[in-house]
């Protein structure tokens, strides 16, 4: 039962955090970053508890590993995070936020991989779509393009996003993606 509560609460967690994030006139900075590293950390300890709940077999191992290294990298944006609220007196620009997103990219990689690899049909969905989009965010200068097509319906309904925050919203799109799993598998009372 604990279990149950503990998917379903990392889920809504999440998934509430994702919405207030993609709310119209948000500014991105650096709380927002800091979110959305809190977000990748909260999804990652409750399915490392999980994984720990269902006992830790060869297989989950691997899983444990990206999970942690999802953790680390997401603790990393919020160190450089904190390093540059606490020491750095001027105003970020769009280039530290794009490396944010891509950090956070990577993190969503490994908790992508993890997911997908869990076994189950709603973990391998979740997974291949968090491995799209960060693909996606990975590569966004290079297919800039064809992810003008992609992410028109985002830009006409949130106007003024700047060249970093459409990564960003990527992000947060598939922290969203990744925190139904959970959520699902919490409410079901079974793995999908």
């Amino acid at each position: 039962m604990w279990l149950r509560i503990l998917e379903i609460s990392a889920g809504l967690i999440v998934l509430i955090l994702g919405v207030i994030l993609w709310w119209p006139g948000l500014k991105y900075g650096l709380a927002f970053y800091a979110a959305l590293a809190i977000a990748l950390i909260i999804l990652q300890i409750a399915y490392l508890i999980r994984t720990y709940a269902k006992g830790i077999s060869a297989g989950r191992r691997r899983n444990l590993i990206l999970s942690v290294l999802a953790i680390l990298i997401a603790v990393w944006v919020l160190a450089v995070i904190s390093f540059e609220f606490y020491y750095v007196s001027y105003h970020s620009s769009d280039g530290f936020f794009l490396t944010l997103s891509y950090l956070l990219a990577l993190g969503l990689l490994f908790a992508g991989i993890a997911s997908a690899a869990y076994g189950t049909a709603s973990g391998k969905i979740v997974g291949v779509l968090a491995i799209f989009i960060t693909f996606v965010v990975l590569t966004y200068p290079q297919i800039n393009g064809i992810l003008a097509l992609l992410v028109t319906p985002v830009v006409l309904l949130f106007p003024g996003f700047t060249y970093a925050e459409i990564p960003a919203a990527l992000v947060t799109l598939a922290l969203m993606i990744l925190a139904l799993e959970p959520l699902i598998s919490g409410i079901t009372g079974r793995r999908i």
